[in-house]
């Protein structure tokens, strides 16, 4: 089986752990992360991934998969986005800030035909 080809989106601590279970595992090949904080996109450039300040640069890349640890309350637009641009969906907890957000995003996947 070929590794899922992954996008990160928010690239901080959390998500630095992300990474290294992603590329421990074997099943992820990370190779995009997305960061407005040019310091973090740095950090994903030492990591030998491309970096970019652009969710939409990110979405329009080859990736399969996008893993969001940006802040708790953009975890709901970052899903519907990606549900829209037909990637599947990893989101770290907590999943959304409402219960009619996380149903609205669940909803947004089955849509698109993604995993979430």
């Amino acid at each position: 089986m070929e590794p899922i080809k992954t996008g990160i989106i928010g690239f901080g601590r959390v998500a630095g752990n992300h990474l290294n279970a992603m590329r421990e595992c074997g099943l992820y090949d990370v190779k995009i992360v997305c960061d407005i904080t040019e310091s973090r996109r740095e950090a994903a450039i030492e990591e030998e991934l491309e970096a970019t300040d652009s969710l939409d640069a990110l979405l329009d890349s080859d990736i399969e998969l996008a893993l969001i640890t940006t802040h708790s309350s953009a975890h709901y637009a970052d899903a519907l986005k990606v549900a829209a641009a037909k990637k599947h969906i990893i989101v770290e907890k907590p999943m959304a800030l409402t219960g009619p957000e996380a149903e609205e995003m669940v909803a947004a996947a089955k849509e698109n035909g993604v995993a979430l």
